[in-house]
């Protein structure tokens, strides 16, 4: 049997190989389930045809546009958003702190992204994945900086809050983004105290990468699934008496 070398991990291979000797029969495709009788391929050690197998080249390709990316972006978002909102209900009906909760924040950006990306995956993906579960992570310390700014503002004199009059537009703007940027980095404003929570993040990060990891596609072929005909029979010869 002669063959094309197998793609490079990640790649694709449309090159033409052939067996020689007798092809396997009554071949199935496995992704349609349909019969094949003339060309087929090997995908991923899987035997597809050849409407299959364009259609899979096809989402290849568009696993790598940006309609696909914005998708993915925007699963990833609401997988964040919900753990984070998980994450801040924990907090306020138990009163207490589950850092392994950042590990089920990262499962669920991770997976969210990767179904976005159509299952294949990819580094941009994995570095979307990592940036969304961070900040799922960090901002559920968000209701805790609001509360510590409105004590704050509590405990002004009456005749100072009159006179500071309502904020500015502008003012709002810049102390929604002061809040933000605390918020992204609190997990490092504990210093060492925080060791074992950083340690956890690290672990929710890695879910997030490694569920969106490339996935490797090799396409190999196409194949004749037609069997080539018979070899003649040899017969032997006997001399005469």
């Amino acid at each position: 049997m002669s063959e094309e070398q197998p793609p490079a991990a990640g790649e694709l291979s449309f090159e033409r190989a052939e067996f020689e000797g007798q092809a396997p029969s009554a071949l199935s495709c496995a992704f349609c389930n349909k019969p094949i009788t003339g060309q087929y391929w090997q995908i991923s050690t899987r035997t597809a045809c050849e409407q299959c197998r364009d259609s899979i080249a096809r989402q290849l390709g568009l696993s790598q546009s940006s309609s696909s990316f914005l998708r993915a972006s925007g699963y990833g978002v609401a997988a964040g958003l919900a753990g984070c909102i998980v994450w801040i209900a924990i907090e306020k009906l138990f009163h207490i702190q589950i850092g392994f909760v950042a590990i089920g924040v990262g499962y669920l950006v991770g997976k969210a992204v990767r179904k976005g990306s159509g299952g294949l995956g990819g580094k941009r993906y994995q570095v979307l994945a990592i940036a969304l579960t961070y900040a799922a992570i960090a901002l559920a310390s968000l209701p805790d900086l609001l509360e510590a700014v409105a004590h704050s503002k509590a405990s002004d004199s009456a005749a100072n809050s009159a006179a500071a009059g309502p904020p500015s537009l502008g003012g709002f703007i810049w102390a929604c983004a002061l809040l933000i940027g605390i918020a992204l980095a609190s997990p490092f404003l504990q210093g060492t105290e925080n060791i074992m929570g950083l340690f956890i993040i690290g672990i929710g990060l890695y879910e997030a990468w490694k569920y969106t990891r490339p996935a490797t596609v090799q396409v190999l072929g196409p194949y004749s699934a037609v069997a080539p005909p018979a070899p003649p029979l040899a017969l032997g010869t006997h001399a005469a008496d």
